[in-house]
């Protein structure tokens, strides 16, 4: 079955509501006015850059079947990944910053099991699969060494000192 009447409309996210099946007369741009010949039902809700890109994948290949996929982040302890769960349109692109705490500097990143190296940020393009960011954080603090011992040490610049009987931690 065919609508035989045309209509041409553009939706634009920050435009305010649209409201189906329900006239608006306070603002009546935004009321549908026809028929609805597809529904597409998510199991969360859409960001609005969620719904544009639905739009417009739309608009280039004249449907929206489109799979939402999740990308999801972690941290150890020393620093932040941000967002730490993301879902993506497939086709679509999601970037992940990644924090270090004071004290702490990104030690490695890893993608899907693989190390792209101590980067700050990783952006994910034309994403089509689900993936996983993990990012690892090392301590820089540097290390306080305090002696138990009564006894005083003097040295001189450059000189080495080896006491068998000595150690150290790190906290």
């Amino acid at each position: 079955m065919t609508n035989p009447v045309s209509t041409s409309f553009s939706l634009t996210p920050t435009a305010g509501n649209l409201i189906v099946g329900k006239f608006n007369p306070i603002n009546p741009d935004y009321y549908l006015s026809g028929l609805i010949d597809e529904l597409w039902i998510y199991n969360q809700a859409l960001s609005s850059l969620e719904v544009q890109q639905l739009y417009q994948n739309w608009l280039v290949g004249g449907a929206c079947d489109a799979t939402i996929l999740t990308i999801t982040g972690s941290a150890t302890t020393g620093g932040t990944i941000t967002p730490t769960t993301a879902h993506v349109i497939s086709g679509g692109n999601q970037t992940f910053v990644i924090t270090a705490n004071t004290g702490y500097q990104v030690a490695d990143v890893l993608v899907d099991g693989s190390s792209v190296g101590a980067v700050t940020g990783y952006t994910f393009t034309n994403v089509i699969t689900g993936h996983t960011i993990s990012a690892n954080f090392a301590d820089i603090t540097k290390p306080v060494l305090t002696l138990n011992d009564s006894s005083s040490i003097t040295l001189e610049f450059g000189a080495t000192y080896v006491d068998a009987g000595a150690s150290a931690l790190d906290n």
